[in-house]
């Protein structure tokens, strides 16, 4: 109403500053008969209002139909309600402590929430993928993705892990073996393996961890795997072993048996197969419980019978390998007949000494063999004697008698002729 009136006294105002109109001057004046000024004519001429006295709230444009304006109540505004979000699901891979089986674990911590997964590319939603209904089995490298979802809630985001694969142990080929068998298993990437003999499947759990080359020692198959933190196990490998059970073989030696003047240092020949010697110089057999282990070259300074033999792993142990080695200071020779008569004495000590003739004794006459070593050498049978007559005689102590020949050894005794001998032994080079 007041922006009505405020109109109205701006036309008056405006309609004073026009020049009088002369039938106007004369007529006389007459007070308003209202507070609403009348501004009709016969011809009206459009009252014309100065922009600057219009109110802030006016413009020149004709007003409104109605001056009576109502003022607008903007629309509520209601605010976005904020939905609570599914967490994400955790994927992870986890093995049975009782079996070492391995399965993969997906969970959301949201509770009641539904999850679905898939093991390839697919695109994952509330109604598409694989429904999770427990630890997931898988044996070969896996890709996994997942999302969890509940009624009411905004579905989580999709998780995604992978779980490679451990490649298989690689290893010898196995097969028929005597005795025994080294067995070497490698791995790649890093992993550790473990294994069975027994004929059961390895796991990280339950069998063996590899450390070094194993030594089978009985026929058997061996199952090996290969295992790492936060990969799937790799697939078991089997490998059979057969293992014949038989006799080692004899030691090897550098020095053959014979006979030597001076010391002598024997070796056994190294074994790759796993072997060890024990050996004896007393005479006495060695085994697994008697005689000595074999570590070092072995020292011959006299005479002496060397027993040894081998034992392996798997194996019976081989037979017994006798070398007697002939000892001798000195050594001599003789293409002439020996001819000792009377009270004479020829000894022979310490000596390895080949005669190639007769050797003759009479009257009280003597032959002292002793720590020694006589070769009596003929081309034939009978070809060479010894003949011992009277009251002559022969002492052999402590050494050994041999021929090398096509023949025999011919001693011949009589009368009153003897042979005393101790600790002497025969070297057979020929027929006897």
């Amino acid at each position: 109403m007041s922006a009505a009136i405020f109109l109205v006294a701006l036309i008056f105002l405006a309609g004073c500053d026009a020049e009088p109109d002369t039938a106007a001057t004369q007529a006389p004046t007459e007070p308003p008969s209202s507070s609403t000024a009348n501004i009709s004519s016969p011809n009206p001429t459009p009252a014309v209002i100065p922009p600057t006295l219009l109110p802030p709230t006016l413009s020149a444009d004709p007003p409104p139909p109605s001056l009576t304006q109502t003022a607008q109540t903007p629309a509520p505004t209601t605010a976005p309600i904020a939905m609570e979000q599914v967490a994400d699901p955790s994927i992870s891979l986890v093995e049975d402590p009782l079996t070492g089986s391995q399965s993969i674990l997906i969970e959301s911590s949201t509770t009641g929430s539904t999850i679905r997964f898939t093991l390839d590319s697919r695109d994952l939603s509330p109604s598409a993928g694989t429904l999770y209904q427990g630890p997931i089995s898988e044996n070969a490298t896996t890709q996994v993705k997942a999302i969890a979802f509940k009624e009411g809630l905004v579905q989580s985001q999709v998780s995604q892990s992978s779980f490679p694969q451990a490649d298989p142990p690689s290893h010898g080929s196995g097969g028929r073996f005597d005795c025994s068998y080294e067995l070497t298993l490698g791995a790649a990437d890093g992993a550790s393996l473990r294994y069975t003999t027994s004929g059961e499947d390895p796991a990280p759990n339950n069998s063996t961890l590899y450390s070094e080359p194993l030594l089978i020692t009985g026929t058997s198959v061996v199952k090996a795997l290969a295992y790492k933190d936060g990969w799937i196990n790799s697939p078991v490998v089997s490998i059979p072993v057969n293992i014949d059970n038989v006799l080692a073989d004899l030691p090897r030696l550098d020095l053959e048996a014979g006979v030597y003047i001076g010391p002598q240092i024997v070796t056994f020949a190294p074994e790759n197969d796993g072997s060890f010697i024990t050996y004896t110089t007393d005479g006495s057999d060695p085994g697994s419980e008697s005689g000595t282990t074999y570590r070092e070259p072995i020292t011959i300074s006299e005479t002496t019978t060397l027993k040894s033999r081998s034992q392996r792993q798997g194996c019976q142990d081989s037979g017994i390998r006798e070398d007697t080695y002939h000892i001798y200071g000195s050594e001599a020779s003789s293409l002439k007949p020996i001819v000792l008569n009377g009270n004479e004495t020829l000894e022979i000590i310490d000596t390895h000494f080949v005669h190639e003739n007769d050797i003759l004794l009479s009257g009280n006459a003597t032959l002292l063999i002793r720590d020694s070593l006589l070769i009596h050498r003929k081309d034939f049978a009978f070809q060479y004697q010894l003949m011992a007559t009277e009251n002559s005689r022969v002492i052999v102590e402590n050494s050994a008698i041999g021929n090398q020949c096509n023949g025999s050894l011919n001693w011949n005794f009589h009368d009153d002729a003897t042979l005393v001998a101790s600790d002497v032994s025969h070297m057979q080079e020929c027929n006897t």
